[in-house]
């Protein structure tokens, strides 16, 4: 970063130089790949045998290549992208004791041999495991890390394990809806339409038989006045 003066205007203008981080192929002559553009950049993961205060990745340097860990953009990348068969005894008998010894070199805090770290290399059993060694870690967390599922279940011990006295529910339940509304005052006019006219014409000859009765009495009551009157 260099201070350029400019003599007309008497201003300090300073160039700024970024560094993109790239991933580099080991023990390869290709361009890098560079994670700004490519957020899917990957190599191997490897240890260099320079010292872990100065940052460099010479491919001169490489001490040992670990077999299945994937170098990536962000740590994230690299976890997911990257196998856990280093830690099996089986496929790599002496990547685990080597994670070890290099961990304790770059780290002088990292002591394996204390008594509170039993660390040893896992073992991988067919019959027993569900995910082999060269599985991706993404996988794994895709399952949850689940060896097994226990599928064995019984409604009725969970039932009698709450033990409820009662159980009560609500729901809303439309009773009738415009259409069966519409539906039942049709037919209830209808209904009507049909009674009345059958109970129409009785109802008629009713009133008529009423009305010659109450005009029979007053007659009567009439003639019964006049022949008082004539005595």
């Amino acid at each position: 970063m260099n201070d350029i003066r400019n003599e007309k205007s008497n201003q300090h203008s300073v160039p700024l130089s970024f560094i993109l981080h790239e991933i580099k192929q080991i023990n390869s002559t290709s361009i890098s790949c560079i994670c700004a553009t490519n957020p899917d950049c990957q190599t191997e993961a490897v240890i260099y045998g320079n010292n872990p205060s100065i940052i460099s990745y010479d491919d001169t340097n490489v001490i040992y290549k670990i077999p299945g860990f994937i170098r990536g953009c962000l740590n994230s990348d690299s976890l997911i992208q990257s196998t856990l068969q280093c830690l099996y005894s089986e496929l790599n008998s002496d990547c685990f004791a080597r994670l070890l010894i290099y961990t304790s070199l770059f780290n002088p805090t990292f002591e394996p041999n204390r008594s509170a770290l039993d660390l040893h290399a896992l073992v991988y059993d067919p019959t027993r495991n569900r995910f082999p060694p060269n599985t991706l870690i993404s996988i794994i967390f895709k399952e949850m890390m689940l060896e097994q599922w226990n599928s064995s279940w019984s409604y009725e011990r969970f039932y009698e394990s709450c033990a409820p006295k009662y159980c009560t529910y609500h729901q809303k339940i439309r009773s009738k809806t415009i259409v069966d509304i519409l539906i039942t005052l049709l037919s209830t006019i209808g209904g009507l339409a049909v009674s009345l006219r059958f109970i129409t014409p009785y109802f008629v000859k009713l009133l008529f038989k009423l009305w010659a009765m109450i005009r029979k009495r007053k007659q009567k009551q009439q003639e019964q006045q006049e022949q008082q009157g004539n005595h």
